[in-house]
């Protein structure tokens, strides 16, 4: 089955970013080392991308990580 993708730069970060491992050494090479030094590399969990607001739109996030500071 030969799938249209409509946004690959999309689907090719979700995919990446999606290992925890490569999510925090791209965070720790790329973040200001101010952050790197507050924020928790070692405990990266992700969380759901999808989000509703206050007047119940839902908007949604490419990858969304939790972490401790």
């Amino acid at each position: 089955m030969n799938e249209l993708v409509h946004n690959p730069h999309d689907l090719f970060f979700k995919r990446i970013f999606s290992d925890i491992r490569i999510a925090r050494d791209f965070l720790w090479n790329y973040l200001p080392q101010e952050a790197v030094e507050i924020v928790d590399l070692d405990y990266l969990i992700p969380e759901n991308n999808s989000h509703v607001d206050e007047n119940l739109r839902e908007s949604l996030s490419d990858m969304l990580y939790k972490t401790k500071i």
